[in-house]
């Protein structure tokens, strides 16, 4: 158990002392635990599979899949938490209680004002996308005006000469 361990500890990046923070416990203890000298309590156990997605029987025994299959709504805590990088961060972030919050509420909408959201968040995405190729454009028109100028300003400092 202790090497997984160690690979769930260094696969989120995190040193012995984060990784610790994260599950209550201390550095030394965790140093620990990934050398094999104690084991893991069952609180310990059932925090690291709830923290880091993490298959128990995976952790207890090497048997199956290292992750946990998750729900759609877990699924987007997962991804905002790790967007935030909440776990590393001293302070809590007050946009991770929000996002959580906004996608719970989606998740309870009906199909329809699911369907209205969702168009909505296609239409913003394709107006950056549009307002980013029309930037690429200006820049190109931009600098063929500005080679164009050179072009011309040489051209009558020839002509001056």
């Amino acid at each position: 158990m202790h090497e997984r361990l160690k690979k769930i500890r260094s696969e989120n990046k995190l040193t012995q002392e984060e990784f610790g923070r994260t599950i209550g416990i201390g550095k030394t203890s965790v140093s620990k635990l990934e050398s094999g000298e104690n084991n893991p309590s069952e609180r310990t156990i059932k925090l690291i599979c709830s923290e880091f997605n993490v298959n128990e029987r995976w952790l207890r025994t090497g048997e199956g899949s290292p992750a946990n299959p998750l729900s759609p709504s877990e699924e987007i805590e997962f991804l905002v938490r790790e967007l935030l990088d909440y776990k590393s961060r001293d302070k809590k972030n007050p946009y991770y209680d929000m996002l959580i919050d906004m996608m719970k509420t989606y998740q309870e909408l009906d199909p329809n004002s699911q369907l209205v959201i969702q168009n909505y968040f296609k239409n913003l995405r394709n107006n950056i996308a549009s307002t980013d190729k029309t930037k690429t454009i200006e820049a190109a028109i931009e600098e063929k005006v500005s080679r164009y100028r050179e072009e011309l300003e040489l051209e009558a400092r020839q002509t001056a000469e």
